[in-house]
């Protein structure tokens, strides 16, 4: 279950845009259900994904934690490596 410390990070990167091709299959710890929301809806923000029935506030705060680790890894890697 979601604590309100994740439910409010939630809230405040609701508008955080969503890679069109992020694979759902890479994001640890999601239910087969909550996978099948998010292919079935290929949301295009952490707002969108959060408001997808059926989907849990878990799965919302695992795909935010998902995209903000690897959108951390992609912009410190060398220029040149990327």
């Amino acid at each position: 279950m979601a604590s309100q410390r994740n439910l409010d990070e939630l809230k405040k990167d609701e508008a955080l845009l969503l890679p069109h091709d992020l694979n759902y299959d890479a994001v640890g710890a999601l239910s087969d259900e909550d996978r099948e929301h998010l292919k079935a809806h290929r949301p295009v923000s952490i707002g969108h994904a959060s408001r997808i029935p059926g989907l849990t506030p878990s799965a919302a705060f695992l795909l935010l934690k998902h995209v903000n680790k690897h959108k951390e890894r992609r912009t410190s890697m060398p220029a040149g490596s990327r």
